[in-house]
C-alpha cells in the first residue's frame, strides 16, 4: 500500500506532470460538456508510475441520399353503373327411369275344327247322355300383344341454378396510371463507430 501511495506521490509531486493532467482534465470535462457522446477514460499503471487520459469521442454514422426510379402500380375506382337484369340459369339434368312394358288387347278369329261332345239329352222324364256333333266353326279370342316392351329410359328435365336478379353493372375507371416516380433513400456509407484519441501521457 505504501509503495502505490508514493508511487502517486511521485507522479503528481512531478509539477509538469500535474500541470498537463490537470490541463488535460480540463480540456476533456470541456469536451464531455460540449459533446455528449464524448467521455474520458483513465489508465493508471501504478508499479511503473504511467499515466495515460484518453478522450473517446462517438462518430454517428453517416448517409448518403440517392435517387431511385420506383414503379407505381396504376389505380382505379369503381364507378355504379345501371342496374342489369340477370335471367335464371337452368342446367339439364337426366333421370335414368324404368318403363313398363306397354300392351294391347287383339281380338282374334280362331276356327275351331269339328268335335264330339257327351251332352245330357232330355227325353220326357229321363235323362240320356248322348254324342253330340259339333261342326267346325270360329270362335273370337283376344290375344294381348307388346307393343313397347319393359325397359329404361332417359328423361331429361330443367333445373334451376340460379334466380333471375338485379345485378349492379360497376365499373373500373382508371384514376392514376401506372409512372415510375423519383424517390430519396438514405443510403449508410459510414456505421457508428468510437474514436480514441490519447489526451496526456505521463511516465
Amino acid at each position: 500500500m505504501n509503495a502505490i501511495v508514493n508511487t502517486l506521490g511521485g507522479m503528481f509531486r512531478n509539477t509538469t506532470g500535474r500541470l498537463l493532467l490537470g490541463a488535460a482534465l480540463a480540456g476533456a470535462g470541456t469536451a464531455s460538456t460540449a459533446h455528449a457522446h464524448d467521455d474520458i477514460h483513465l489508465d493508471l499503471d501504478l508499479r511503473h508510475g504511467h499515466a495515460v487520459i484518453e478522450q473517446r469521442h462517438f462518430v454517428p454514422g453517416a448517409f448518403e441520399e440517392r435517387q431511385t426510379r420506383v414503379w407505381v402500380e396504376p389505380v382505379y375506382q369503381t364507378v355504379p353503373g345501371p342496374r342489369v337484369w340477370v335471367e335464371p340459369v337452368y342446367q339439364t339434368v337426366v333421370d335414368h327411369v324404368w318403363r313398363e312394358a306397354v300392351t294391347q288387347d287383339n281380338p282374334v278369329q280362331v276356327l275351331i275344327p269339328d268335335t264330339v261332345e257327351v251332352r245330357d239329352v232330355v227325353h220326357g222324364h229321363h235323362v240320356h247322355r248322348e254324342r253330340v256333333l259339333v261342326p267346325a266353326h270360329y270362335v273370337t279370342q283376344i290375344q294381348q300383344v307388346v307393343v313397347t316392351p319393359a325397359h329404361f329410359e332417359d328423361v331429361a328435365r330443367q333445373e334451376l341454378v340460379s334466380e333471375g336478379q338485379w345485378q349492379s353493372n360497376d365499373q373500373q375507371v382508371l384514376a392514376t396510371p401506372g409512372h415510375f416516380e423519383v424517390r430519396i433513400e438514405r443510403v449508410p456509407v459510414v456505421d457508428p463507430h468510437w474514436v480514441e484519441r490519447p489526451l496526456v501521457r505521463i511516465h
